[in-house]
């Protein structure tokens, strides 16, 4: 991007380098990043989560993208990282609801914030009229790629069955519902 440019070669500090996503009526899709191949792989993980949520009834919004790979690599194809606790846009909620997604886990952080940005995002989702379950980590674990690095992937789909609240009537576990490649192996 020209402003990373202009401002690489002038050795001033970026004041945001961080991954953006810009979507403009009319005019398309604009991506940023520390460099223009950082760019791209934004460009390209939106448009994949823009096809998991057309083709899921359940998905799981994650924090990050190292958290949302940590779902694919579980075999949960319908993993979408919202990019931090306040990544989640009107446009994540209209395409939700437009493609006929009925169910949200959200498997954010363990920390303070990723538990405020669940509980807000909970009420944010189910006024939509989508239903919501949280997942929750162990205690001396942050975050999906933690568990999955440390406890292996049955670990991780346990937390997606776990997640509360449970459903009142007895379903099949939720990582059935989910598109699974096959079952990875720890």
């Amino acid at each position: 991007t020209r402003y990373v440019r202009t401002y690489r070669r002038a050795r001033e500090i970026l004041t945001n380098p961080f991954p953006r996503v810009i979507l403009i009526p009319g005019v398309g899709m604009l991506t940023s990043g520390k460099d223009a191949t950082e760019a791209a792989m934004v460009a390209t993980i939106y448009r994949h989560a823009m096809a998991v949520i057309r083709d899921a009834s359940t998905v799981v919004l994650t924090e990050s993208i190292l958290d949302a790979l940590s779902f694919q690599q579980a075999g949960i194809s319908t993993a979408i990282p919202l990019y931090g606790t306040n990544g989640f846009t009107a446009e994540h909620l209209d395409t939700l609801k437009r493609e006929g997604v009925k169910r949200v886990i959200l498997a954010l952080d363990g920390d303070d914030a990723g538990k405020k940005a669940a509980v807000a995002l909970k009420g944010k989702l189910a006024e939509a009229g989508l239903a919501v379950r949280v997942s929750s980590f162990p205690a001396d674990l942050k975050d999906p790629n933690a568990l999955l690095v440390s406890r292996g992937v049955d670990a991780l789909r346990q937390v997606l069955d776990d997640a509360e609240p449970r459903p009142g009537v007895a379903p099949a576990p939720v990582v059935d519902s989910l598109h699974l490649t096959e079952k990875p192996t720890d």
